[in-house]
């Protein structure tokens, strides 16, 4: 009976020190001060656990995105692109990081496709011969510049301003034949045209560029035209910009429609058609469109153009479904084109791709624009 009795004691005993000491961890540490009470009135919400995004090592210099491989000191490409109604839809551009787009002769249109990344590019064209200017825009970004073929005024100025270029007409015949820079493709010859069927590739470029010796990485004096907004930070203005559409020509009408589940601009060209990518099946789309005004004469019985890409002038930023009116300036033809608000203090733009638009003086741009339809 004493026996019973004292281990009943000592059941007593233990169970009052679990009591007791329930709340408390044998150092001392009262633990239910680090649990979340809704109805404490010192906690005014649950512990941010969300770390935000988090800043990338590396980053693409053309869209201010996070990239795996630091480029940051290495030259990207310009390569002409084709954009005669025949010669579409491209291949491979999709892969741009910035477009350039301005008129060549005729009302139509050339695109220069800046990659950073080229190495890894696909198959990529058609690519069509060289105008001087576009030279300038080559010059933005200290691109090599790849083409085939060029106006007189376009290899005078290659010529001059030694600029480090890849041409598949009047470059080596180890272009084609060894390093692969440069090749035909079969389907776009037959369907398109012998003049629309050059195309390049990633691994082409990186061996032509080898091949001719150029300079790989970017000059000590270059200062990028883009400047972007802090990452993770988003730019958004008063103007609302839901659909722009402008005409370069009575041949080259262009849309971009903002799209709020991206919050891209997707691109149409040749009065409403689609701006594909024909590789991919893929629409072209950039979180930034900038129009730039430009004074543009005629210089020859072909209709090519002379365009002032020097001084200063008027333009537009468009992001996010808005928009701003901008200045530009550009020092000389080899030297980087500056973008500013109004105000005069410098442009930061969303980090993406960027297409920008070289137009006319007398090119009116409508912000709000309905399909007719």
């Amino acid at each position: 009976m004493k026996k019973l009795q004292a281990a009943l004691a000592l059941l007593l005993v233990l169970a009052s020190s679990v009591v007791l000491f329930g709340g408390c961890d044998m150092t001392g540490r009262d633990d239910s001060k680090d649990t979340f009470n809704p109805d404490d009135p010192s906690r005014t919400s649950e512990p941010d656990t969300d770390p935000g995004p988090q800043t990338p090592k590396y980053f693409n210099k053309l869209t201010g995105e996070g990239s795996d491989t630091d480029l940051s000191q290495s030259r990207p490409v310009g390569i002409m692109i084709n954009n005669i109604k025949v010669s579409c839809p491209q291949e491979g551009i999709s892969n741009a990081d910035v477009i350039y787009e301005c008129l060549a002769e005729g009302g139509i249109t050339r695109m220069l496709m800046f990659a950073d990344d080229y190495a890894d590019l696909p198959a990529v064209g058609s690519i069509r011969s060289s105008r001087d200017y576009y030279l300038d825009f080559a010059q933005d970004f200290d691109a090599i510049y790849v083409h085939c073929g060029g106006s007189e005024y376009a290899y005078e100025d290659i010529s001059e301003r030694d600029i480090d270029n890849i041409d598949g007409v009047k470059g080596p015949g180890a272009l084609w034949n060894t390093t692969d820079t440069f090749y035909r493709d079969a389907d776009r010859r037959a369907n398109m045209g012998y003049e629309h069927s050059v195309m390049t590739t990633g691994a082409g470029l990186a061996a032509g560029i080898k091949y001719m010796g150029c300079r790989t990485e970017l000059k000590s004096d270059y200062d990028s035209p883009f400047d972007f907004v802090e990452y993770g930070q988003v730019e958004k203005f008063e103007n609302v910009a839901p659909h722009v559409r402008f005409s370069f020509s009575s041949y080259q009408t262009v849309d971009y429609v903002y799209d709020e589940a991206s919050g891209e601009y997707l691109r149409y060209q040749h009065g409403g058609v689609e701006h594909i990518d024909g590789s991919t099946g893929q629409q072209l789309s950039f979180e930034n469109v900038i129009i730039i005004f430009c004074d543009m004469n005629t210089v020859d019985s072909k209709g090519r153009l002379t365009v002032q890409t020097t001084g200063s002038g008027s333009g537009y930023y468009i992001t996010e479904g808005t928009y701003i009116p901008i200045t530009w300036s550009k020092s000389s033809r080899d030297g980087q084109i500056e973008y500013f608000k109004e105000d005069g203090t410098a442009l930061l733009m969303n980090r993406g791709k960027t297409f920008v638009n070289v137009c006319g003086l007398d090119v009116d741009v409508d912000f709000d624009y309905e399909w007719n339809q």
